[in-house]
């Protein structure tokens, strides 16, 4: 970062003379962060290497108060791992062979080296030119150049602004554009400094119609809407601390919409990734829920309206037999190297975008949630978030139809990803199923075998949104083989378990033995998806619940079996395993009408696609089979709009009776003077600690049983006061 003090002193002004720049009167360097990786210049520091010698290009435009020439640039080692080149034409051969010369000695202490430049690469690039364990500082040049292609061999781009523009703020600049719109970073006094390790333009990790496009910049330019956001989006995220940070958010917030400053805090971890953390931890009670549910659905409804941002890996159908070059592009641009030159990846959370909380099929506009679940990796776990990768795998999306809203998505101009339909066909199970995530050359198995090639075994794979016939066998045929999980599946499980323990300490504080007091309660769940039919096993399997006590509906009403188990209600093979044996002789279809009969204690809610489905009869018939007992009732569908019934409604018709909880968070309600506090039963308790219990501990896989202790000891947490 260029002093304002040094650019305002003489030598630099117009005045004077061509290559008047003595080495003892050079510009200051000052510590810039990048990305959160830290290029540490000497503080105020005059005559030190990294200054900018000699004569040769002229600088125009504002720069005329400089006045100065370059051909040479003095370069000193950095403490960054890789820094990239920017090549605009065969004049930069010469810089880039006798910069990576001099890296080559990046081992052993480097005093500077002087290394030659042309003068089209100025002319043309005005930029920072850097080598591997290197940085070389220059000023742009603001000439007119005529339209010519620039190319950026180097994988991400800085914007470091030196000081003659006070109301100014960092932002990225494309490379890829007409040098004439890169030279104007010069007339605003900016600096572009390439960041990251050398290779190819990242192209190939974005989706597939902003890759068509030619790149982030086109894609957001070519769209008048996106252009036009992007402004505003930058112009109200000013804020370059906490603080201001807050302020800003805050005052986003006060008009009464999440989603605007669900747009801000994305683009604010464009521009500051570490002042996003900190705000975001700095608040997390008011923040989470902006960042994740509730206000990520309607984010991934309208992710792809927004300027679209760098954060995020795809991967799509073409990209199959060559996944891994798609994660070393990904990785060299946004992740730091270890000692042995891996790139350091802890955790991936990757999605196809299949089942988006109870929204439906959203394609890559799904990418808001793997990005959502890693921003709560990191204020809630502590994971570095710079060894984080979210990933949406990109094999078709459903048209309107295939999400519960009817949302054009695919067929929408600012879709992202590929736009065709989904190919499926009908397992051995009778579901119908991805066709690319099975066989041989299975992309799911290509994809978790690259990542481990790429980040090592012990990089954790969490699957997450997947559709329910594909969610199951997939995390069947992959939980042995990779540190892998699935949060829908495993993660929901533990935390409804632990509410149902939770419950339980309200009806029986003295009790001690919680898993075995859920043996004694009847469950009846209603809805068949991934998340309902998870907690089914963790109750079965690691809490000992007989299945006989555990029933379960889907679309047909309460799921059944003949003894033989050719005939029934069930759709695959999970619903069949948790089948009551014998046609149901009641109305199984009627919700009211099977609460009567089966007298369930606990009612769990995770339809999705039915909102307001536990009505005034289905509270009705809960609290009076329950006599003098509290019932508990669960909403866990999310958003908040899809829940099963509301945290109002729930207290209200059972006259605080229920013991309620739902999956997103509601405000509290007063009954008869009484304030009912409703819990929220989101995976934000487990999966967090899970993930870094596991990282932690070097494990091989995640078995069943982490999740019945982490459900235990989050039951247990709940004090009195609670």
């Amino acid at each position: 970062v260029f002093d304002r003090a040094a650019l305002s002193a003489p030598p630099y002004r117009s005045s004077a003379r061509a290559g008047a720049c003595p080495a003892d009167a050079c510009l200051r360097l000052r510590p810039v962060r990048l990305s959160g990786r830290a290029w540490r210049g000497e503080p105020d520091t005059c005559a030190q290497p990294g200054a900018l010698v000699g004569s040769g290009v002229p600088f125009s435009s504002c720069s005329k108060r400089i006045g100065q020439r370059i051909s040479t640039l003095h370069i000193r080692k950095t403490s960054m791992a890789a820094l990239g080149f920017v090549n605009s034409s065969p004049a930069i051969g010469s810089l880039r062979e006798s910069a990576s010369a001099v890296a080559q000695t990046n081992t052993a202490p480097f005093a500077g080296a002087d290394v030659p430049v042309g003068t089209s690469c100025f002319s043309s690039l005005g930029a920072i030119c850097a080598a591997s364990g290197l940085a070389a500082v220059g000023l742009a040049s603001g000439k007119k150049q005529r339209k010519a292609k620039t190319t950026v061999v180097s994988t991400r781009q800085f914007v470091a602004r030196h000081a003659l523009d006070q109301s100014s703020r960092d932002e990225d600049l494309s490379l890829d554009e007409d040098p004439s719109d890169l030279l104007a970073c010069s007339r605003r006094g900016l600096a572009v400094v390439q960041g990251a390790a050398a290779g190819a333009p990242r192209m190939r990790s974005l989706p597939t119609s902003v890759r068509n496009s030619g790149g982030i910049d086109q894609w957001n330019m070519k769209h008048a809407d996106l252009k036009r956001l992007k402004v505003m989006l930058d112009g109200m995220c000013l804020a370059t601390t906490v603080d201001e940070a807050l302020e800003e958010v805050h005052a986003i917030m006060s008009l009464g919409r999440n989603f605007w400053a669900y747009a801000y805090m994305r683009t604010l971890y464009s521009k500051k990734p570490d002042v996003y953390y900190g705000t975001l931890l700095a608040k997390p009670a008011t923040l989470l829920p902006v960042v994740y549910t509730p206000t990520v659905g309607e984010a991934c409804q309208k992710f792809g309206k927004l300027p679209f941002q760098r954060r995020g890996c795809y991967i799509s159908l073409n990209d199959r037999g060559d996944i891994k070059s798609v994660l070393e592009e990904y990785a060299a641009a946004e992740l730091t190297q270890g000692p042995d030159g891996r790139y350091l990846c802890e955790c991936i959370v990757f999605s196809d975008g299949g089942r988006i909380l109870g929204l439906g099929d959203l394609g890559t506009w799904g990418m808001g949630i793997p990005i959502g679940k890693l921003d709560l990796y990191t204020a809630c776990a502590g994971f570095n978030p710079h060894r984080t990768m979210p990933v949406i795998i990109d094999v078709g999306c459903s048209g309107a139809a295939g999400n519960s809203d009817k949302v054009v998505v695919r067929d929408h101009e600012l879709y992202t990803g590929m736009k065709q339909d989904r190919k499926k066909h009908t397992s051995e199970a009778g579901t119908a199923v991805n066709s690319a995530y099975y066989g041989t050359d299975s992309l799911i198995g290509e994809f978790m075998q690259a990542a481990a090639d790429v980040f090592g075994t012990k990089c954790l794979l969490q699957f997450e949104d997947f559709n329910s016939n594909d969610a199951f066998p997939l995390l069947a045929e992959y939980r042995d083989k990779f540190l892998t999980y699935n949060d829908d599946i495993q993660g929901t499980a533990a935390v409804a378990v632990a509410a149902l323990m939770g419950a339980i300490k309200l009806r029986k504080p003295k009790c001690t033995d919680l898993v075995g007091e859920l043996g004694s309660q009847t469950f009846l769940f209603h809805g068949a998806g991934s998340a309902n039919l998870g907690t089914l096993k963790l109750l079965s399997q690691e809490a000992g619940v007989p299945k006989s006590k555990i029933f379960v509906t889907n679309s047909r009403g309460v799921i059944w079996r003949s003894k033989d188990g050719k005939e029934g209600s069930f759709r695959n093979g999970e619903q069949k395993g948790f089948a009551q044996v014998g046609k149901p002789t009641y109305d199984a279809s009627n919700l009211a009408d099977t609460i009567e009969h089966i007298k369930p204690s606990c009612l769990i809610g995770a339809v999705g696609v039915a909102p307001g489905c536990f009505d005034k009869k289905v509270v009705d018939a809960l609290v009076r089979v329950n006599g003098s007992e509290r019932p508990s009732m669960f909403a866990m569908s999310n958003p908040g709009d899809k829940a099963e019934i509301t945290a109002r409604d729930a207290y209200t018709w059972s006259n605080g009776r229920v013991i309620y909880a739902s999956g997103t968070g509601f405000e509290p309600v007063e009954v008869d003077g009484k304030t009912f506090a409703p819990g929220q039963v989101n995976n934000i308790y487990i999966f967090p600690g899970v993930s870094f219990g596991a990282i932690s501990c070097q494990a091989s896989t995640i078995p069943e049983r982490f999740f019945m202790v982490a459900a235990e000891a989050i039951a247990n947490t709940l004090d009195e006061a609670d």
